[in-house]
């Protein structure tokens, strides 16, 4: 099912997808940390249709905060959302 959000995922704008992206720099202490899946999110189009694909597909996510992140599990499985712009 990832696999299938994957490939489809390249046809939704406002949106970039990793896979098995590094998180080492993402957290405070600098600890060894890979995403299955990661994606990053420009825009509030692009988080609607991402989120509508997830759902469609019945997946796992979550999205990841501005806010300080100590530290992250060494894999994360479910896929992540990382919201790059400003809600108005």
């Amino acid at each position: 099912m990832i696999e299938n959000f994957i490939k489809q995922a390249q046809y939704i704008d406002g949106i970039e997808v990793f896979e098995n992206y590094s998180l080492t720099t993402s957290t405070t202490l600098g600890l060894i940390s890979e995403a299955r899946v990661f994606v990053k999110v420009f825009d509030e189009n692009g988080l609607e249709d991402v989120i509508s694909k997830i759902k469609r597909e019945r997946l796992d996510y979550l999205i990841l905060g501005k806010g300080l992140i100590l530290f992250f599990p060494i894999k994360y499985l479910v896929l992540l959302l990382s919201l790059v712009f400003h809600f108005q």
